[in-house]
């Protein structure tokens, strides 16, 4: 397969956004045939609980089009990441304050064009915090050298009464450039943040200027370190073709770090898997791999990895991608509808592959995964009836798939490139990039809360259907029943009885 340029910009990653799902969903192929089922009860129905405590309204005091993960502190408080309006601006923070009566909003900083070499423009990616509450992140521009930093809020900061963020590192050309994925952190030992750029670096192979790096930055010493430069050039001798970092990094309990590439080791674009320890970087699994007749073994267990990888409370990394499954089909590109995956040392230790949608979705997960002991959290931008976006749960104990809630096309809709949070109450939260609740028509996004006795049960009914639990090898390919849960559409009040 020939090899595709990454994305140099983050606003490409977001203006490029529709039209590249268009081009993913030519790739899919039709689904006029494929049968659709819904279940709805009315106990159900009571049993689930979803509101918005904050509604993006595309003023400069509050925004418009939230993206990018979440990230809770201690206190509950809620850390995020949106657009403004406001001209010569570029995206803003934001914190949803916790009170006794709920969630609050209040922006806390407007990045500014004037300002960008000090502090950065265009903040993307994963959010993280440390101990003591402060609050890192990553721009896709600005910065000394316009090509992204890595920036703190500090905790006293956001107690006061300006927050501001400031830059800790600029990226530079033989560095990295635009570290469009965020951060993730280790606060073992030493607080280390950990990331990667789309691309930059010392191998110059195209007029991107380099193929992307992953990197460590230790705040106390002010230490920037390149751990591995990716590089899908052959020359010297290089065999290892992976480039163009897809998702930030995750880190498993030994402390190893996982990224996923655009382009895999074999250059296939169907996208590849790396495991970095200390500055080693391998590569565990290509999704564009060819096995035995020809067959892509890859595109049974998914294609494109899309979204951020996850770190589970056990130190299990997980992941998704938005194209592929068991049911793929390869020659048509139809029930194309993407896999969650748990990371081995190795490569992919389990494999749980969507079952068909029911209405217009298409599924489509892109954001980042809450994993439990039980269960894996997550959402998808084209699933729900609607086709606009779902929340979905997987049962670790029984392989269960639950469309938990699903969003409206006349509501709140595309939780787009966003990480839920899970607070101790299991009480999840989440944002979609656009919409709004009924009677109000901002169509701006908001920032929703859901809670559900069903949702945090072991309970399971409707449909089933068959989807992939696999290891590495494609010979293991077994079988595992997913359940397609009771929802309805819970932003405007209808209800589906049971479609064929």
């Amino acid at each position: 397969m020939s090899k595709v340029k990454g994305k140099s910009l983050a606003s490409q990653l977001l203006n490029g956004f529709f039209n590249t799902r268009e081009e993913s969903k030519t790739r899919r192929g039709s689904r006029d045939s494929i049968p659709n089922c819904r279940v709805e009860t009315l106990e159900n129905r009571r049993m689930m609980s979803v509101s918005y405590p904050y509604t993006f309204t595309g003023a400069s005091t509050s925004g418009l089009n939230p993206k990018g993960g979440l990230v809770m502190d201690s206190s509950g408080n809620i850390f995020g990441i949106a657009s403004n309006p406001v001209s010569g601006t570029d995206g803003e923070l934001y914190e949803m304050v916790k009170g006794t009566s709920g969630y609050t909003f209040r922006l806390l900083y407007t990045f500014t064009l004037a300002n960008s070499s000090a502090h950065g423009y265009g903040p993307v990616g994963n959010l993280v915090l440390d101990s003591s509450g402060n609050l890192y992140g990553t721009t896709d521009s600005g910065g000394a050298n316009s090509v992204g930093n890595i920036f703190e809020m500090t905790r006293t900061s956001i107690n006061g009464t300006s927050p501001t963020a400031n830059t800790l590192y600029s990226f530079s050309a033989s560095t990295g450039q635009y570290p469009e994925n965020g951060l993730a952190i280790s606060t073992s030992g030493t607080l280390t943040l950990y990331g990667t750029t789309t691309v930059g670096g010392n191998h110059y192979t195209d007029l991107e200027g380099g193929d992307g790096v992953v990197f460590k930055y230790v705040p106390s010493t002010s230490t920037y370190t390149v751990l591995h430069y990716f590089n899908s050039s052959t020359a010297g001798g290089n065999t290892d073709l992976g480039c163009y970092p897809s998702s930030t990094v995750a880190i498993d309990s030994s402390g190893n770090l996982y990224c996923t590439t655009t382009n895999s080791t074999s250059g296939s674009p169907d996208g590849g898997l790396y495991k970095i320890a200390g500055s080693t970087a391998t590569s565990i699994f290509d999704w564009g791999a060819t096995g035995t007749g020809g067959d892509n073994i890859g595109l049974l267990k998914g294609f494109n990895p899309i979204g951020n990888l996850s770190t589970s409370s056990s130190g299990v990394v997980f992941g998704t991608t938005e194209d592929g499954g068991a049911t793929y089909n390869a020659g048509t590109g139809a029930n194309n509808f993407g896999v969650v995956y748990q990371v081995s040392t190795t490569g992919l230790a389990h494999v749980w592959s969507f079952p068909t949608p029911t209405g217009s979705g298409n599924w489509n997960p892109e954001g980042g995964l809450v994993v439990t002991s039980t269960y894996i959290y997550g959402t998808t931008v084209e699933g729900g009836f609607d086709g606009v976006g779902d929340l979905f749960k997987i049962n670790l104990s029984s392989n269960a798939f639950t469309e938990i809630m699903y969003f409206s096309s006349s509501g709140p809709n595309e939780p787009i490139q966003t990480t839920l949070v899970l607070d101790s109450s299991g009480n999840l939260y989440g944002t979609t990039f656009t919409g709004s609740p009924s009677p109000l028509n901002y169509g701006d996004g908001t920032f929703f809360e859901y809670s559900s006795p069903l949702a945090l049960s072991s309970r399971q009914t409707g449909a089933s259907s068959t989807a992939l639990l696999a290891d590495a090898a494609i010979a293991n390919v077994g079988t595992a029943t997913f359940s397609n849960a009771p929802v309805e559409d819970l932003l405007s009040g209808r209800k589906h009885s049971k479609r064929h």
